[in-house]
């Protein structure tokens, strides 16, 4: 077989028969058929090969010529031969949508044999790289945050109530989505990470203001039921001016702004929800949460006054 391709290729081809050397410069000598004796399939069949005796026999007594489709070029990558399918992305689909529409398209049309493996590449593998560092980066920012509120309230117990509104922002940022049609991406997740830093400010202000409250004398219930009252223009106003001020960034189009857009919807879908799970569960959870802290408070009251 190798010699038979070897001698169709120099016919065809040609072979640099030897070197011309002419003024220090060097011409390679290239031998092959006419191209009268090399452009039909009729030439190929006249191309004559040698035997292991020196004799020569003809193409079209050892094979056959049949048309068919082949690659122009055979690519290996570790030593397997690789082809590489590559597609743009049409306008409002996503890399992760295109991936499993294509592997569902492949599992009906294309059964694959045990010798033949697809790996999938391009921007799907490096937004699947990027969201274990995006989750990587959201755990250290939740470790950060709950380190600076556990010592502005020097407890380990409040910081709690505040990280349990973050996973119900993701309620808006769901809801936010489905409303617009849009798809969830990495540039999504990096606003995820930003949202995390901005939803727990109304929580410390509610959070402070209670325990202040408490110092002056307040009961659980009464402190909750004022410091929302009183702490409710405070977020109000404070997550109306973030919602506000990433509507353009979120919904107003331009040239490269779909690229950053995802970035607003996210704030915006979760601020909305995360300030709305401040102002009435914030207070519940503290209550729920100091139960036993007030139980101790009356027992020292209570010991303090016999003592007296």
């Amino acid at each position: 077989m190798q010699t038979i391709a070897t001698e169709i290729s120099n016919s065809v081809n040609g072979m640099t028969a030897t070197q011309l050397k002419q003024n220090g410069n060097d011409t390679d000598v290239v031998v092959m058929l006419q191209k009268s004796d090399r452009s039909s399939e009729l030439d190929l069949k006249r191309i004559f090969v040698r035997n292991a005796m020196g004799e020569k026999i003809s193409l079209d007594n050892l094979a056959t010529l049949e048309r068919s489709t082949g690659p122009v070029s055979i690519s290996r990558e570790n030593e397997m031969r690789t082809v590489h399918v590559v597609g743009g992305l049409a306008d409002g689909y996503a890399s992760s949508q295109a991936e499993a529409d294509i592997k569902a398209l492949l599992a009906e049309k294309l059964p694959l044999s045990d010798e033949v493996f697809l790996e999938y590449g391009g921007d799907f593998a490096d937004m699947s790289q990027m969201f274990n560092q995006v989750i990587l980066i959201f755990v250290l920012a939740v470790i950060l945050v709950f380190g600076v509120m556990a010592s502005l309230f020097e407890s380990f117990r409040n910081p709690f109530i505040v990280l349990l509104s973050m996973p119900l922002m993701m309620v808006g940022v769901v809801a936010l989505y489905l409303i617009t049609g849009e798809t969830f991406s990495l540039i999504s997740a990096i606003g995820i990470v930003i949202l995390a830093g901005i939803v727990v400010n109304n929580g410390i202000v509610l959070i402070e203001y209670i325990n202040l409250l408490r110092k002056r004398g307040l009961p659980i219930r009464q402190a909750c039921i004022e410091a929302g009252g009183n702490r409710l223009k405070p977020i109000l106003m404070t997550s109306l001016t973030t919602i506000f001020g990433m509507i353009p960034l979120a919904f107003f189009g331009g040239q490269g702004a779909e690229q950053i857009q995802p970035i607003g919807q996210t704030i915006i879908g979760g601020m909305a929800i995360s300030t709305l799970m401040t102002i009435f569960f914030t207070p519940v959870l503290y209550a729920l949460f100091n139960k036993d802290k007030k139980k101790k408070d009356v027992e020292s009251i209570e010991s303090y006054v016999e003592e007296l």
